[in-house]
């Protein structure tokens, strides 16, 4: 008997173990990677059965409702449902073009101008190019833009940035029209989109006759927009995006919502487990059903955390939510560890794969927690910290003589960034500036 004892031991162990694995692994996974786990145990493990409430189903078709409504009312809220299955931008446009009641004879102009685009999200060519070759008038190409500005994201299949982030003023700050002249005004006179110098945005109120103080609002809301507007969409199989968190506005609130509906409802067979338990049967039907248990439980657990984990970066990141990606802030995961009560590995495993949706587009949680630049001082920098510092300093630049990366390093350098400059090229490329040749203007 003696020896018997060590041999169960080990054996639980190892089970125990195993099932430890298991339960950090469904942590990891994506929601679409968590699906394809699901249906495999439940076409392996007998002990596991479907389920699917009605108030699951009718959830579903109301948000299905909503979604189509919102669209046809030309209401530009994010989307409630991301296509999940492969497909391309363009298809993905395409499929919006079936819920915004667009008059029939324009589909064909819109279609057009959709398989145009280019992976920033800007038509090839002109728009008017584009309707004269289809033989449309100028009146239809009007009506049929005021459609597309409807399409998400917002601002795609515009010509240029100018004009992308004309059209995304117009959707998430209706009615203000000095945001509308102050980006006529840059796409007249400037070549990308960057941080202004004081003396700049002074002198910008100046001529527009308008206070300093309502000219440096209005530039917080420009730097919300996105002047790519698809260079964060995706198209591989092995990079589809499903937001599972959803940051929903509603009358000045944020309402925080884990959408798991991708995944099947679970329970335990207990009336087979009762069976197999009654007939004395060989041991491995009772770690099946362990392992039956131990993935609902799983579930449950990261469905939990990511409540959790939620909540704390609207908390945590609120001036995100509200200004935009500007205002992301450096976020430590023990920060969040601990206002969670969980440890730090389970954060870690919780943020990856995962995504979130709110009003400024889908993001990665990961990207909540901005990487920390090496400081030559005691001050914390973050990533995004850098990104803002290089615009900047490239938007204060004289055009004629612009600044090479080895000078805006030194610069960088100055306000207590210590970087090389690679690091500064990898980042002016990541934030589509051109090099300091050809952003020069010959005099």
């Amino acid at each position: 008997m003696a020896a018997q004892g060590p041999r169960l031991v080990q054996r639980q162990k190892v089970s125990l173990s195993a099932r430890l694995r298991f339960s950090l692994k469904i942590l990891s996974l994506g929601q679409l990677e968590l699906k394809e786990q699901i249906v495999r145990s439940l076409a392996e493990n007998p002990f596991l059965e479907e389920t699917v409430t009605e108030n699951e189903l009718s959830l579903t078709e109301l948000e299905k409702r909503k979604f189509a409504e919102d669209i046809a009312e030309g209401k530009s809220e994010f989307l409630e449902e991301l296509a999940v299955a492969s497909q391309s931008l363009q298809e993905y446009l395409n499929e919006q073009l079936e819920f915004i009641r667009m008059p029939a004879k324009l589909l064909a102009l819109a279609r057009a101008i959709i398989s145009e685009i280019d992976d920033n999200g800007f038509t090839r060519r002109p728009h008017q190019e584009i309707s004269s070759e289809l033989q449309f008038s100028s009146r239809d190409l009007k009506y049929c833009l005021e459609y597309i500005r409807l399409l998400e994201p917002s601002g795609i299949c515009a010509e240029d940035t100018w004009q992308a982030l004309g059209w995304q003023a117009m959707v998430f700050y209706p009615g203000d029209s000095l945001l509308i002249d102050i980006i006529e005004i840059f796409r007249k006179n400037k070549d990308s989109i960057g941080r202004m110098s004081l003396r700049e945005t002074s002198e910008l109120a100046d001529v527009m006759h308008i206070p300093l103080e309502i000219m440096q609002q209005a530039l917080d809301k420009l730097h919300t927009l996105d002047p790519f507007p698809a260079r964060n969409w995706r198209t591989s199989q092995q990079n589809i995006i499903y937001p599972e968190i959803i940051y929903a506005e509603s009358g000045g609130t944020i309402e925080v919502i884990v959408k798991d509906q991708l995944l099947p409802g679970l329970k335990l067979n207990e009336e087979l487990y009762r069976q197999m338990q009654a007939m004395n049967v060989e041991q491995q039907w009772e770690e099946a059903y362990h392992e039956a248990e131990n993935l609902i439980r799983s579930i449950r657990y990261r469905q939990d955390s990511l409540q959790k984990i939620a909540h704390i970066l609207l908390l945590r990141q609120s001036e995100f939510f509200l200004k935009g990606s500007a205002f992301v802030k450096p976020l430590n995961l023990s920060d969040v560890a601990e206002l969670a009560k969980l440890h730090v590995s389970t954060v870690s495993r919780i943020i990856s794969q995962k995504y979130c949706q709110c009003k400024w587009g889908i993001f990665p949680l990961k990207f909540f927690f901005p990487a920390k630049i090496k400081s030559s001082t005691e001050v914390t920098l973050g990533s995004e910290d850098l990104r803002q510092a290089i615009l900047s300093i490239i938007a204060t630049e004289n055009p004629t003589r612009p600044l090479s990366d080895n000078r805006i390093t030194v610069l960088l350098r100055q306000r207590g960034f210590d970087i090389q400059r690679r690091t500064v090229a990898k980042y002016r490329n990541l934030l589509h500036i051109k090099p300091a040749a050809a952003r020069k203007v010959v005099g």
